[in-house]
């Protein structure tokens, strides 16, 4: 593979990653159980997401 095609795959998969992120950290919020994920107290690190 050369470097293009291996920069290509890193970059997809840290956007695929900040997504599951983002679903992980926002489904409380979407479930009605807290008003901010910040709020939530499982959530590890501090929200990068939009919501």
């Amino acid at each position: 593979m050369d470097g293009h095609a291996s920069r290509r795959n890193e970059n997809l998969f840290m956007v695929r990653m900040l997504a599951c992120q983002c679903y992980i950290e926002l489904n409380p919020m979407r479930a009605g159980m807290v008003a901010h994920p910040a709020n939530y107290p499982l959530v590890e690190l501090p929200c990068q997401c939009p919501g």
